[in-house]
């Protein structure tokens, strides 16, 4: 998941700048450890062991009918690592009981977004540099794979890279087993949300208000839409991209857009909406939230391709952060009160764990939810009922 920045709208805790996609990567915010081992060590790394360094790559993607500027390979900013380092951090629970937060690393510095994969928990932080770290989802040493990176926002991981937006306009890409950083696409202004696909990265620019696409591997950017209303949060679903216009988060003016893959007309499929954030692939539908300001609350809703047709899921999800699907259930984070929960459709909406502080940048698997304490600097994990 991705990083976000906050601000108040009536009650409610909006976010912006947040990404999430359907290929597994979670979203999220703070998190208590009720065991109590916290730690407050920066996770600055220092060599112990490494991997074999590779040169950066410059290859070539599909071309644009509408000109933009991609990237090739190269050094991400900053001081080339190439090669995995151990870092401080971790620590080792045990299986866990439901209902009891277990703490996984410690980082001194804002994490700014988390990705589960691998059997490992992906998390960046930092700022000039900025890193990317793993600990094992169930424990263990915590590692740093980059840390060249300028300010970047939360990690996609696909087929052996990480892929990281930052802030100095590039898209960038890690290899997870070792290597130097990539720069896959550069030029842009706000490139905050990413989603991929199995040829393509999509991601939406809050800044300039356009939608493109680049190759895995970097190459020419196309650009499938222009002229939205501050695009964020993306997702994929059959032959469309999908995105959330947030509209400078004004009342009622944000809308659910997509388009073809390849690119086409933009089709607006749901207007009306307050701070519409999060995107999530479920149930073979598209999953977002949108903000309910004189309920205090927030709206689940899911988009029916098939059906052409937007429904209300769950029309009191409380204040709910962000929300990570898996199977039937969606489990989301809420900022007061600091617990996380669960939802499965026709079933009532369920605890799943009582936390400390605010749980953002949830991610979860068969048998646990892993969530990020950013006020405190917590990576933590609980199991499920």
């Amino acid at each position: 998941m991705q990083r976000i920045g906050c601000f108040a709208l009536g009650f409610l805790l909006a976010c912006s700048d947040s990404a999430s996609d359907s290929s597994g990567t979670g979203a999220g915010g703070g998190g208590g450890d009720p065991t109590g081992g916290t730690s407050s060590s920066s996770v600055s790394a220092s060599a112990v062991t490494s991997s074999s360094a590779t040169g950066s790559t410059s290859s070539t993607g599909s071309s644009s009918s509408s000109s933009s500027t991609g990237g090739g390979g190269g050094d991400g900013g900053g001081g080339s690592m190439c090669a995995i380092e151990a870092a401080p951090g971790g620590t080792m629970p045990d299986p866990g009981m439901p209902g009891v937060s277990q703490l996984l690393a410690t980082d001194a510095e804002q994490i700014w977004g988390t990705a589960l994969a691998n059997d490992h928990l992906y998390w960046t932080s930092g700022s000039g540099p900025g890193r990317l770290l793993r600990v094992p989802k169930d424990g263990g040493e915590v590692e740093a794979l980059a840390s060249d990176l300028v300010d970047p926002y939360g990690p996609v991981i696909d087929n052996g890279f990480a892929y990281i937006p930052d802030t100095d306009g590039a898209i960038k890409r890690v290899p997870i087993d070792g290597g130097c950083t990539e720069v896959i696409v550069s030029g842009q202004d706000a490139p905050g949300n990413v989603v991929l696909d199995a040829t393509h990265l999509y991601f939406t620019d809050f800044a300039t208000g356009q939608v493109g696409r680049v190759t895995k591997a970097g190459g020419a950017v196309e650009i499938l839409a222009t002229g939205q209303a501050n695009p964020g949060h993306v997702g994929v679903l059959g032959d469309h991209v999908y995105w959330l216009n947030r509209a400078g988060n004004v009342v009622d003016e944000g809308s659910v857009a997509r388009v073809e893959k390849t690119g086409g007309a933009v089709e607006t499929i749901l207007t009306g909406l307050t701070v519409p954030y999060e995107v999530e692939i479920f149930q073979g539908k598209v999953f977002f939230t949108s903000s309910d300001v004189p309920n205090d609350t927030n709206i689940f809703w899911t988009y029916d391709p098939a059906m052409g047709m937007a429904t209300m899921l769950l029309p009191d999800g409380g204040r709910a952060t962000e929300v990570t699907a898996l199977a039937d259930t969606l489990t989301f984070g809420h900022v007061f009160p600091h617990v996380i929960r669960s939802f499965t459709p026709g079933q009532p909406v369920a605890d799943v764990v009582a936390v400390a502080d605010r749980p953002f940048y949830l991610d979860q698997d068969a048998t646990h939810v892993f969530w990020a304490a950013i006020d405190v600097g917590e990576l933590l994990r609980v199991a499920k009922p």
